[in-house]
């Protein structure tokens, strides 16, 4: 899959890549991200540290280009990761049927 941002993905799709965090605390650190000015209803793979409400965790939002896929808070894996060690990330998405693998 070639990326485009701000293109809609639709039908199924994978990413992967391996990933190295610079910290296990800061809210937010984007692995793959398609949002662009256009809209936010698109796709993004984020690692959520500590600092999140949630506690760490592999985050994904799922969208279409015009709707949300999943619902508004994504899908949640629960992911204890450790700063300077490398994962490997894959994420699958299929209409009604998202995966994850680490």
């Amino acid at each position: 899959m070639t990326y485009r941002p701000s293109t809609s993905y639709a039908g199924a799709y994978s990413v992967e890549a391996w990933v190295k965090p610079g910290s296990a605390s800061k809210h937010y650190q984007t692995i793959f991200d398609t949002r662009g000015p256009t809209g936010e209803y698109s796709f993004d793979l984020t690692l959520e540290g500590s600092a999140h409400q949630g506690g760490q965790q592999l985050h994904m939002d799922v969208g279409d280009g015009q709707n949300w896929l999943t619902t508004q808070y994504g899908v949640t894996f629960p992911f204890a990761f450790t700063t300077g060690h490398w994962y490997y990330i894959a994420a699958t998405v299929n209409p009604g049927k998202n995966a994850a693998f680490l």
